[in-house]
C-alpha cells in the first residue's frame, strides 16, 4: 500500500488529517507510529482545533523535515535545501487551494478534508520522488 492510500484510509477510519499524514509517512523516516499519533493529535483541526494552519499541511512539513532536515546546527546546506523543499510544497498546495488556513479551506467546502489529505500525500510523494528520497 502506498503512502497516499494509507493516509486516505487512516483519515476515513477516524484519524485526524494530521495524524493520517504523520502515521503514513513517519515510520518510514524514523518517527515511531505512537509519536506520530501524539504529534498529529496536537496539529489536527488547524493546530489544536483552532482552525489555523491546516493539520495536513503542518504534518507534511514535519515529514519533509524528517526526510531532508539537518542533524547539526552547522549544516547550512541541509537547512537551505529543507527550506527550499518546504517552499515548493507550500506553493504546490496553494496552487490547488489558495489558502493554508483550516477555516478558509473549510469555508470553500465543509467536506474538503479527505481531498486535502489526498492532495497533501500526492504533493509529498511527488517531492520525495523528485528529490530521490523514496
Amino acid at each position: 500500500m502506498n503512502y497516499e492510500t494509507k493516509a486516505c484510509d487512516f483519515f476515513l477510519n477516524g484519524h485526524r488529517c494530521s495524524e493520517a499524514i504523520l502515521k503514513s509517512y513517519g515510520p518510514s523516516f524514523g518517527l515511531p507510529e505512537s509519536l506520530a499519533m501524539k504529534i498529529g493529535c496536537a496539529l489536527g483541526g488547524g493546530l489544536g482545533s483552532t482552525r489555523n494552519l491546516c493539520g495536513a499541511v503542518s504534518s507534511a512539513i514535519i515529514v519533509l523535515g524528517l526526510i531532508f532536515g539537518r542533524e547539526s546546527e552547522t549544516d547550512q546546506l541541509s537547512k537551505d535545501k529543507t527550506n527550499q523543499i518546504i517552499t515548493q510544497f507550500i506553493e504546490k498546495f496553494l496552487n490547488s487551494y489558495n489558502s493554508l488556513n483550516c477555516q478558509d479551506l473549510l469555508n470553500q467546502d465543509e467536506d474538503i478534508c479527505p481531498r486535502l489529505v489526498q492532495k497533501v500525500a500526492q504533493i509529498l510523494d511527488e517531492i520525495i520522488a523528485k528529490e530521490k528520497k523514496f
